[in-house]
């Protein structure tokens, strides 16, 4: 399997794939993604889970560059930073929160894996867990965090991959893999 988003429209329209829905609930939920940049400069990426309907409905981005005003937790690579990975939530209507940025640049044509564990039954303070080429970040979303009107518990979400290009020349986002689960048991 190899995925590839393309802007190819070169204007500020966006460029979208979304499949099944799952809620970040009672049950424990894992993504994870490979994903190589064609470039870093003038492009705004973001992948991960959000509200079903978001690649039919403009996505993640603004045409401004910013994270829209939707549900999705995930990571994102904006236009404005552009050389930096974030792990971001939002609920819909809400800011978006940052949890971390990671702190080594990323290069074109380097493949980063990223992906987090939603798991009910973690400590409090270590509720969802992500991870950077297999290495745990040190910051988490916690009990307190996912209890805050800004995060999107109980949402149904969908894995959601997004670029949207603010230049007139075409960029790239590559996808080898993802993947999405949830515990079937309650």
């Amino acid at each position: 399997f190899f995925f590839q988003a393309e802007d190819g429209i070169r204007d500020y329209k966006v460029t979208g794939v979304q499949t099944c829905a799952l809620p970040i609930s009672g049950r424990k939920l894992i993504y994870e993604a490979r994903f190589r940049l064609g470039s870093v400069a003038s492009q705004n990426y973001v992948f991960g889970l959000g509200a079903v309907g978001l690649a039919a409905n403009d996505g993640v981005i603004t045409d401004a560059g910013a994270l829209a005003s939707v549900s999705f937790i995930g990571f994102n690579v904006l236009e404005a930073d552009s050389t930096k990975l974030k792990f971001v939530y939002a609920k819909s209507g809400q800011t978006a929160q940052t949890v971390f940025t990671y702190s080594t640049a990323l290069a074109a044509s380097t493949w980063v894996k990223a992906g987090f564990i939603y798991d009910p039954l973690a400590p409090t303070s270590k509720r969802i867990t992500a991870f950077i080429d297999n290495v745990e970040q040190s910051t988490y979303v916690t009990g307190t965090n996912m209890s805050a009107a800004t995060f999107p518990a109980d949402v149904y979400m969908a894995p959601v991959f997004s670029t949207k290009n603010g230049a007139a020349s075409s960029k790239t986002v590559d996808f080898d893999w993802f993947g999405a689960a949830q515990d079937g048991n309650l």
